[in-house]
């Protein structure tokens, strides 16, 4: 919705980093080790990104709602212990 239209309602919603739609690769890659160790990087940048949106919550220019802190929090945790699974899959194969 940013990319051709001009609403001031999707002006700076942030919301896309924390309920991204790339979440989905996440969840299927749980199921398939073959996946799971092509996506080492993938794991990394999204834990990092997770965790620079709660380290930057204050200063960001929208208002996230609070309730959204522990699932963003899980998404890191869940995406980090990935990482590590992938390397070591990677290792292995």
């Amino acid at each position: 919705m940013w990319i051709g239209t001009d609403h001031g309602a999707t002006k700076d919603n942030l919301n896309l980093l924390w309920a991204n739609p790339l979440l989905c690769i996440s969840l299927i890659s749980i199921f398939s080790t073959k996946l799971q160790s092509k996506l080492t990087y993938f794991y990394l940048i999204m834990t990092i990104l997770f965790f620079i949106l709660i380290l930057f919550w204050i200063i960001s220019p929208q208002e996230f709602n609070t309730a959204i802190r522990p699932l963003i929090i899980a998404f890191a945790l869940i995406h980090y212990f990935l990482f590590n699974n992938s390397k070591k899959l990677a290792n292995r194969l």
